[in-house]
């Protein structure tokens, strides 16, 4: 009779097996979580975010193109890399929170109000639309937050915070308006500015401290166009300043560079993590938000890197890199191919952002690839 033999076990490859496992099914969960509350968040919006649709009805020139100065979102002249990013000696510090207060402080006025809690961008960007759509001062003629109002508009509705009590609604709004006024966006005129009509002055994105002015475009002063849909239909009030601030950085990008490569014009342009720093000030995790971009129908991503997974790749061994640098090569990921698509806000906003994100407890990149594993991978 044939002996048996046994095959001998890897124990450190199976307990490997099973932090893999145990970190997928955490990742899984934690999306899950994420999903599932802005899916609740914005139902309980919902009625805050069609009151203010329903009032840009009632605009002049409501369908009107909105006009966002270049200078308010893109660092010109770049500002230097991180020693981490390959740059010089930084003589702010290189500690997690000295970095951290440095990116900050020399982001543009747009991209900084991402990094504030809550959505200021959101509420600065329904502002202007309604100043544009008005064709009026940049001084405020609106009370912030009222119970009830039969002339001006309170702001509450027309930035989609108006749910909940009064007293609600206005802290609501007075944090907005503090953290505008932080990014040298807004001027208060009073410190106690709460029902008053024009109790705030709103100041050019470009961070001058200027009085507002609507932005023709010159070639000394470019700007970009968003479409008057993408306020008509709520887009502004349901994505994440996150989100804004990723999509207006990928359309400017684009246009600049449209140009100069046919195959960009028609796969994309690259946001290398370098370009993202120097000239953006856009975050990994605020670049993470090109996959619910892409969710949502609104970008176009091109991944000239078929092998990666969950927008990770995984890097060579040290055996492999020397193979490359034998051959002349220096290996580095690809970056993703990102373009615009062509007006993409004719849709209601809640209707479909909701409807994606109930259509799927997890995103399409967790259910079609398999997930990478802690330092085994590294970011594109």
């Amino acid at each position: 009779m044939p002996k048996l033999r046994m095959t001998p076990v890897d124990a450190d490859q199976m307990r490997r097996e099973r932090r893999r496992s145990e970190w997928r099914q955490g990742a899984e969960e934690g999306a899950q979580r994420l999903r599932h509350k802005r899916f609740t968040d914005l139902e309980r919006r919902q009625p805050a975010i069609q009151a203010a649709v329903d009032q840009y009805r009632r605009l002049p020139n409501t369908e009107a193109d909105v006009r966002l100065r270049t200078s308010g979102l893109r660092i010109d002249p770049p500002r230097p890399l991180p020693p981490a990013l390959g740059g010089p000696p930084w003589p702010d510090g290189n500690t997690r929170a000295q970095i951290r207060a440095y990116d900050l402080r020399t982001r543009r006025p747009l991209a900084r109000l991402v990094g504030s809690k809550g959505p200021s961008l959101n509420t600065y960007l329904a502002m202007i639309y309604v100043l544009q759509a008005e064709g009026g001062e940049p001084v405020s003629r609106h009370p912030l937050a009222v119970r009830e109002y039969s002339g001006d508009v309170p702001w509450s509705v027309l930035c989609g915070r108006h749910d909940g009590s009064v007293r609600a609604r206005r802290e609501r709004m007075r944090r907005d308006l503090e953290a505008l006024e932080g990014a040298a966006l807004l001027r208060r005129e009073s410190p106690t500015a709460d029902r008053h009509v024009g109790g705030f002055a709103l100041l050019r994105e470009d961070g001058t401290a200027q009085p507002y002015t609507v932005p023709e475009e010159t070639a000394a002063e470019p700007v970009l166009i968003l479409p008057g849909n993408f306020f008509t239909n709520g887009w502004h009030l349901v994505l994440t300043p996150q989100e804004i601030a990723l999509w207006l950085t990928i359309a400017d990008a684009y246009a600049q560079t449209r140009d100069a490569r046919a195959d960009w014009a028609e796969d994309g342009v690259p946001l290398t993590q370098h370009t993202r720093w120097s000239h953006y000030g856009i975050s990994g995790e605020t670049y993470g938000a090109l996959h619910e971009l892409e969710e949502f129908g609104l970008i176009s991503v091109h991944d000239a890197m078929p092998t990666r997974m969950s927008g990770k790749f995984t890097p060579p061994t040290a055996a492999d890199r020397d193979a490359y640098k034998a051959d002349g090569h220096a290996f580095s990921p690809v970056p993703y191919q990102l373009r615009p698509i062509e007006n993409p806000f004719g849709r209601p906003a809640i209707y479909t952002v909701s409807h994606v994100l109930d259509g799927s407890p997890l995103p399409p990149r967790m259910l079609t690839s398999e997930l990478t594993f802690e330092g085994l991978t590294s970011k594109a």
